[in-house]
C-alpha cells in the first residue's frame, strides 16, 4: 500500500529519538510548533494538532511502511484572514513498533 503521490524512507531516528509517545509527545515536545500555526489563526496549539493530525492520517502526502511501521506525512500551508501565508508545517505521524 504505497501511496501514489511519492514515498521515501521514513527516517528511523523519529521513533528512536522520541522520549514520549502519543499526546505526551506532543504536548512535550510540539506545542510551540502547533501554537505558532494557531495564534494568527485564532485557534488553540490542541485544535491544530487534532487537525492536522487527523488529515495526515486521512490523506498523507508521502507514506512509507516498513514490517513494523508506517510513516504519514503531510505538509499544511496556514494563512491568516488577509490570505498572507502565516506558517508551514510538515507533520509527520507514525504509527507501529517505536523502536524501544
Amino acid at each position: 500500500m504505497r501511496n501514489p503521490r511519492g514515498n521515501r524512507a521514513c527516517n528511523p531516528d523519529y521513533a528512536r529519538q522520541a522520549k514520549a509517545f502519543g499526546y505526551k509527545h506532543i504536548s512535550d515536545g510540539h506545542t510551540i510548533d502547533f501554537s505558532l500555526m494557531a495564534a494568527p489563526i485564532g485557534k488553540n496549539w490542541r485544535n491544530v494538532a487534532q487537525f492536522t493530525m487527523t488529515s495526515t492520517l486521512d490523506d498523507p502526502e508521502i507514506l512509507t511502511y516498513s514490517p513494523i511501521r508506517y510513516c504519514f506525512e503531510k505538509t499544511f500551508t496556514f494563512v491568516n484572514k488577509d490570505g498572507d501565508v502565516t506558517a508551514k508545517l510538515p507533520v509527520v505521524v507514525i504509527l507501529g513498533e517505536t523502536g524501544r
